[in-house]
């Protein structure tokens, strides 16, 4: 992770200190942020799937409920 900010700082640091269109990151630097984005990727399609999920099986018992206990209970609210 160390590797990935120090990448990420190389690239915003401002343009005077650096060559205009120069970017010095070292391989294992943008390796390192390539792996840090595909972690959170991972972890949000994860979580994406964890909700389509539970959506699914509420929506399955939902489906369950016979007419009359949903128009009950939708009554209530």
């Amino acid at each position: 992770m160390y590797r990935a900010c120090v990448c990420i700082e190389r690239f915003v640091r401002p343009f005077h200190l650096r060559e205009q269109g120069e970017f010095s990151a070292t391989p294992a630097e943008l390796g390192a942020l390539v792996a840090a984005v595909n972690a959170e990727f991972e972890r949000c399609i994860q979580a994406m799937d964890a909700v389509g999920d539970a959506l699914q099986k509420a929506l399955r018992m939902a489906a369950r409920k016979p007419l009359k206990q949903r128009r009950k209970r939708d009554r209530r609210c």
